[in-house]
């Protein structure tokens, strides 16, 4: 079941990784072709300056860039469809659950859980693993269940924060080498040519502001999605403690009571009294 999940998520990555690939294609495709040249007045941002054309004075580390904020896009809305309520803690599981287990036991309400893959279908299904050895025994096999949940729904979070990491610094490299180019043209044409200069600067420092838009989304999506599953981990907590409670309560003797009953009134024939 581990490896369903692991192959579900992996589709969904792919499926992010071509859309967005083909996003990024229509978007720059359209613009109008780079310059082979600055300006001679070294404006970097003119009116008719277009995305492509920005992109390609931003050199080699720009593209970098670009895969790296693909790859976070991709793990950003693979998370946002993971990370749902409905689909990590579905509502009215537990009561129906313990109703199950009041009727017929562990036994009856197991297939309710068994294989499922939300954080609260494995809780449950570890707790009820674990019925006779009292709330002691559901409550411990539910907690390392939980911390094991935790775990996957972070695993493909992890990303983001890459992403937020790396992106300042690919930025700063793409400034760095783009500066040292404008330092070399300017000694080799002399002191004269500030604008020179200062258009080298400008088109170095691009990835910098690349790098930085690339970042700051990456990690505010990185905190939350953290946060998003602490909270949904914490609510598949409280419904397994609130199955626990009641389970407890079905004595060993009235869940075999009930799975007799039921067994007796399947094997009842139909025209008896």
């Amino acid at each position: 079941m581990a490896l369903g999940r692991a192959e579900v998520g992996l589709r969904h990555l792919a499926a992010s990784f071509v859309v967005l690939a083909l996003v990024v294609a229509l978007a720059l495709a359209p613009a109008a072709p780079a310059a082979a040249e600055p300006p001679a007045d070294g404006l970097i941002l003119e009116e008719d300056t277009g995305l492509w054309e920005l992109f390609n004075k931003g050199g080699l580390v720009m593209w970098a860039i670009l895969l790296v904020s693909i790859a976070a896009l991709a793990f950003g809305i693979e998370r946002a469809g993971a990370l749902r309520g409905q689909i990590q803690v579905p509502k009215g599981l537990a009561e129906e659950l313990a109703a199950r287990f009041s009727r017929g036991g562990a036994a009856a309400a197991m297939p309710l859980v068994k294989g499922k893959a939300s954080a609260l279908s494995r809780m449950l299904e570890s707790a009820l693993l674990r019925a006779k050895d009292g709330r002691a025994g559901m409550e411990e096999a539910a907690g390392a269940t939980s911390a094991r949940a935790l775990y996957d729904m972070r695993r493909n979070v992890r990303p983001l924060g890459i992403t937020a990491s790396i992106s300042p610094l690919l930025g700063l490299l793409g400034t760095v080498w783009g500066m040292i180019k404008a330092f070399d043209r300017v000694s080799q044409g002399g002191l004269g040519r500030s604008s020179e200069l200062a258009g080298g600067i400008g088109e170095a420092l691009l990835t910098t502001g690349a790098g930085l838009m690339v970042a700051i989304p990456a990690l505010l999506a990185y905190h939350f999605f953290r946060a998003r599953s602490e909270d949904l981990i914490h609510l598949a907590e409280k419904d397994t403690i609130a199955f626990i409670d009641r389970a407890v309560s079905v004595t060993p003797e009235d869940a075999k009571s009930s799975s007799k009953r039921g067994a007796a009134n399947t094997a009842k024939p139909a025209g008896g009294s």
